[in-house]
């Protein structure tokens, strides 16, 4: 198994403002069944595991319907990158994970939206987290609400072993630096 992986973190605020269509709301117990429409049940029971554990998460409405959600977690166990690999989150971070939005509410700027509240609702932490790197509409939507590259990997689990490569450029070329296990540590 290979994986591309870009770790991204919040570098500048980008204001969130009310937008006419779009809605924010923290999840909360009064409305964590707001998302069963494009998340599984199994799904919906994590959420209140992850409620009970003090992370916070977000769903985002266009025009009145739940269309995407997003958690910040707060420990170092969910910040899980690609399959098997983990990033060391320090205590004055929090990590982005378990976005989706419907297909039906895709490229309506729900994801940005809902990533801007969550920045500004989390003033006290960093915020960090992972794409993959194939994924331009998530990495384009993270730049929009403030978050920029800061390292790029290629990961490799083959049983037990994990191999992360470390992708960065100097000059006009790239250079490589490997590394084994499954935590990511931060720059």
């Amino acid at each position: 198994m290979i994986e591309k992986a870009n770790i991204i973190r919040v570098t500048k605020k980008v204001p969130w403002e009310p937008h006419s269509d779009i809605e924010i709301k923290p999840i909360t117990e009064e409305n964590i069944m707001d998302g069963e429409s494009f998340n599984s049940k199994e799904e919906i029971d994590a959420f209140r595991n992850f409620l009970d554990q003090g992370h916070k998460g977000y769903y985002g409405y266009y025009q009145g319907n739940c269309g995407i959600r997003i958690w910040i977690f707060s420990s170092k166990d969910r910040c899980l990158v690609g399959d098997g690999f983990y990033y060391d989150l320090p205590s004055n971070e929090a990590f982005l994970a378990w976005s989706e939005t419907s297909k039906d509410f895709r490229k309506k700027g729900l994801y940005t939206q809902a990533l801007k509240f969550a920045i500004d609702d989390n003033k006290s932490k960093v915020i960090s987290g992972y794409v993959e790197s194939d994924n331009i509409a998530s990495l384009k939507g993270t730049e929009n609400a403030g978050f920029e590259t800061v390292e790029k990997y290629k990961l490799f689990a083959f049983w037990r072993l994990h191999v992360k490569i470390k992708v960065y450029e100097i000059g006009k070329g790239k250079c490589f630096s490997f590394s084994f296990g499954r935590r990511i540590k931060v720059l």
